[in-house]
């Protein structure tokens, strides 16, 4: 379990997580060409973007995204730097 000091609730445990997965639908387990995996660099609690749809003041879990972890069969032709724009 990891621990993040929330500046609302002033402490959080959560669950450690070493990759995040997107899915385009809900894919076959086995259909690597329609999911994404990635290294998670660091979890945080902030305030959200309202650019982005978060309410204003309110915290949100930020996981930040590492290197694209790619598997044969990939076919996902979106690049990290793509999702930051």
């Amino acid at each position: 379990m990891g621990e993040i000091i929330c500046p609302i609730c002033r402490y959080l445990e959560y669950a450690d997580f070493d990759t995040v997965v997107f899915t385009l639908g809900y894919p076959r387990k086995d259909d690597l060409s329609r999911r994404m995996e990635f290294t998670v660099s660091d979890i945080s609690i902030d305030c959200g973007r309202p650019e982005w749809g978060a309410e204003p003041d309110k915290a949100y879990f930020v996981i930040k995204l590492g290197e694209r972890i790619r598997h044969k069969g990939d076919k996902f032709g979106v690049s990290l730097s793509d999702l930051e724009k």
